[in-house]
């Protein structure tokens, strides 16, 4: 479903694509197993009862500035994989049957939010909470340390092509 919420003039430079700050990426997952409304079928994601509170803590590991380039096809070239996820949030439909996934981000690689999703779909029907804490924790514990890895392997990169290196 499409709605125009608000319209303005912009610049003739404006781009929809590159000028956006910030995008938004929903996915509907439905949640009765054994039936789909017709008129949704095109449109929702076939999951059956997913642990919701336990997605939701496990999204809050995608919040922040993250190397995605595990995620996009194989050939997908791009200028850099790093972005900054704003925000993942989930809303369930009144009748329960429905809950869509919404996630914020500066910007997004090919199959970026596929990939999230069906990872946190995933974990919504086989993992329990005690366990994505602990993988949560976890890989936090190793946040930011790519950067003093990515130093080194920069200064080794630099040393290999220097004028005064050789090899026999």
């Amino acid at each position: 479903d499409l709605a125009v919420l608000q319209a303005a003039w912009v610049p003739e430079v404006f781009h929809s694509r590159v000028s956006a700050r910030t995008k938004i990426y929903a996915y509907s997952l439905w949640l009765e197993p054994d039936y789909v409304l017709p008129q949704r079928r095109a449109f929702v994601w076939r999951c059956g009862e997913l642990d919701i509170q336990t997605m939701r803590q496990a999204a809050s590991a995608f919040c922040g500035r993250h190397d995605f380039k595990s995620v996009p096809n194989v050939g997908t070239v791009v200028e850099s994989t790093v972005r900054t996820v704003e925000s993942v949030e989930f809303e369930v439909d009144p009748g329960g049957l429905e809950l869509v996934v919404r996630i914020q981000a500066e910007g997004f690689l090919k199959q970026m939010v596929r990939n999230m999703v069906g990872c946190l779909v995933a974990i919504g029907k086989v993992v329990g909470s005690d366990v994505v804490a602990d993988a949560v924790a976890f890989f936090q514990a190793f946040s930011g340390m790519e950067t003093g890895f990515r130093d080194r392997a920069d200064a080794v990169l630099q040393l290999l092509h220097g004028e005064g290196t050789g090899f026999v």
